[in-house]
């Protein structure tokens, strides 16, 4: 029996590709704040930094450092390498706890 999957939310937003409570659970794991959790969120539902900003009420260059401080806390580069890290953590590949 297939699960009916909404493609959009209640916003019109592209749906976040893994459960929502699997995304708090790693989005906790990693750290995030609240406002970085809402950035990789709007990432993760592919959207662009201008429109997340907007969404947010924020600058985007605001937008802007809080991915560089994600991407440098995880020691990564760019949203794809971020999308890539959130893909492994929700199926068990993230890095071992030290």
């Amino acid at each position: 029996m297939k699960k009916n999957i909404k493609p959009f939310d209640e916003a019109g937003l592209p749906a976040l590709p893994l459960p929502q409570q699997l995304w708090v659970t790693i989005a906790g794991r990693l750290g995030l704040c609240q406002r970085e959790r809402q950035v990789v969120e709007l990432i993760l539902r592919h959207q662009k930094q201008k429109e997340i900003a907007r969404r947010l009420g924020i600058k985007p260059s605001t937008v802007q450092s809080y991915l560089q401080r994600i991407y440098l806390r995880l020691r990564i580069s760019d949203e794809d390498a971020l999308v890539l890290h959130i893909f492994a953590e929700s199926h068990g590949l993230g890095p071992s706890p030290a």
